[in-house]
């Protein structure tokens, strides 16, 4: 895998509407609470489901990225992406914080800590989040965008679920989806590619 290794996909996978992989079916909806409240764009992934359509094992993912191991993320654990404030983001759930920092920091990513959150730019314009048990990115951003971005990451990541996406129209309608990729969205927030390669799994408000 490329530089930035497990980052650089999640990004990616922002872009394109898919992330993470999760080795153990169960809905696990914590993560969601730090969905920002004016979501225009929610999604989230049963990978289990996908893995199991495809032919692929565990042994399988762990050729694809020899990351996962010692990334300190979650795969068990429901991961979301989301747009937001003209921005795209994703919420991943973290197994061992240490870790996460380790990768990050051997991949050249400086870590600082504030606000009681340590954060880190991944790729120049990617401002990302991170606490004990989840991390949080949005962008891209750059300059001023980044210290406002900063702020909206700092609340998101310390709300209650009664603030957050979880209570909005889109994150219901994405719940009443269970194929293995399930979004919900409002038109403007989607872009042409996205639409047309995952319509099927989209539900979208009138």
């Amino acid at each position: 895998m490329k530089k930035y290794g497990i980052i650089a996909a999640l990004v990616a996978v922002v872009v394109a509407g898919v992330v993470g992989w999760r080795f153990f079916y169960g809905r696990d909806d914590s993560m969601a609470s730090s969905l920002p409240a004016d979501v225009t764009m929610v999604g989230r992934i049963d990978a289990k489901a996908l893995v199991v359509d495809n032919g692929l094992g565990t042994d399988d993912l762990k050729r694809i990225s020899p990351y996962i191991e010692k990334s300190g993320i979650d795969f068990q654990t429901m991961a979301y992406v989301f747009a937001s404030q003209g921005y795209l983001g994703a919420i991943v759930p973290l197994s061992d914080a240490d870790d996460f920092e380790a990768m990050l920091t051997q991949e050249g990513n400086a870590v600082e800590e504030q606000r009681g959150l340590k954060w880190s730019v991944v790729e120049g314009n990617i401002l990302l989040a991170f606490d004990n048990d989840r991390a949080m990115l949005m962008g891209p951003a750059v300059g001023s965008e980044q210290d406002a971005l900063r702020n909206t990451l700092a609340t998101c990541m310390n709300q209650k679920a009664s603030d957050s996406g979880k209570q909005s129209r889109l994150y219901k309608m994405m719940e009443e989806r269970r194929e293995p990729v399930a979004m919900a969205a409002n038109l403007s927030a989607l872009p042409a590619s996205l639409l047309n390669d995952y319509t099927k799994y989209i539900n979208l408000p009138l």
